[in-house]
């Protein structure tokens, strides 16, 4: 429970002993935390900013939102957050603007002594043209080089910025594209020149998987239940935690990060439309691809009599 700081909605205290020993001593001032708040119990992002000699944690908020900066913190009340931290100027990120919490492409301009990176967006849109990011808001963007010519695109048209189909038609010397647009008349303005950064290939529509296959993916977000990847289809799925690896996994975020490249594959297909994945091939829910199975020796034997077997396999479940 949360510790009585003297502030409204406070819980009572817990005993010194269940806040100290190895759970404590993972923390320390400047770890990234999600922590519960003891005003309404909810998890908010914070930053530990200093150990407290009852083995508690002064945590500050990232959005105090009209309640106070800081509380005092027991340790099963924080979350670390594992969170990459080595971007260096000129990376290519995706990162979340504090305006409406929205991720959007930029690149990495500056490096700030508070451990907040200066992101300059690829598209301002008539915002500010940067922004301080805290790493955790941020994920890298691998931008794709190896683009064929012929291959089917999705490209920004330096002339206005927006996106429309185009076939690749050669690459440059200085590593941007010739592409040729679809549907344009006008031989002058059929082709233009586009860096990767502003190319990628058509999404995949939902209906073109199948249960069984296997992509290389990008972790986009990790939850306490799951994280959610980008297979290059038009919608995430989700990995579920149960399906991270063989054997229970405690803790997500000692497993999984935001940025993070992981094989998985297609579990199920929801029928709403949401797509399931594991990273354990044995964990596919693919019995819709396979043959019914013959059930017919089983027919008329007692269910109340014990029969000989063979163990097939093993599979592990999550309680």
């Amino acid at each position: 429970w949360p510790v009585d700081d003297g502030r409204r909605g406070a819980a009572p205290r817990i005993a010194l002993a269940a806040r100290g020993g190895e759970e404590a001593s993972r923390y320390e001032a400047g770890d990234r935390v999600t922590a519960m708040s003891p005003v309404d119990e909810e998890w908010y992002p914070g930053t530990i900013d200093r150990a407290n000699d009852d083995g508690t944690f002064v945590v500050k908020w990232d959005d105090p939102d009209g309640g106070p900066e800081t509380n005092n913190l027991a340790a099963p009340n924080l979350k670390k957050v594992k969170v990459f931290k080595d971007y260096a100027v000129g990376d290519d990120v995706r990162a979340r603007a504090a305006a409406d919490s929205a991720w959007y492409a930029g690149r990495v301009s500056g490096v700030n002594s508070d451990g907040t990176f200066q992101v300059a967006w690829d598209d301002p849109g008539g915002g500010p043209e940067t922004e301080d990011v805290y790493p955790e808001s941020m994920k890298k963007r691998v931008v794709f080089l190896d683009y064929k010519p012929g291959d089917k695109v999705e490209a920004s048209d330096p002339g206005d910025g927006h996106t429309y189909p185009a076939v690749v038609v050669s690459k440059n010397a200085d590593g941007t594209f010739k592409v040729r647009w679809d549907d344009v008349a006008d031989e002058d303005a059929a082709e233009a020149d586009v860096s990767a950064r502003d190319m990628k290939y058509p999404a995949l529509p939902v209906s073109a998987l199948e249960v069984g296959q296997k992509y290389l993916g990008t972790i986009n977000s990790v939850r306490e239940f799951g994280a959610f990847v980008d297979i290059g289809c038009e919608i995430e799925g989700l990995l579920h935690i149960s399906r991270i690896m063989d054997g229970l996994v405690d803790d997500i975020h000692a497993h999984l990060e935001v940025g993070q490249e992981v094989d998985v594959w297609v579990s199920h297909l929801r029928e709403e439309g949401k797509i399931a994945l594991t990273m354990v091939e044995s964990k596919i829910e693919g019995e819709a691809r396979k043959e019914p199975q013959d059930l017919s020796r089983f027919v008329g034997l007692d269910p109340g009599s014990w029969y000989a077997g063979v163990v097939d396999r093993l599979l592990s479940f999550r309680a």
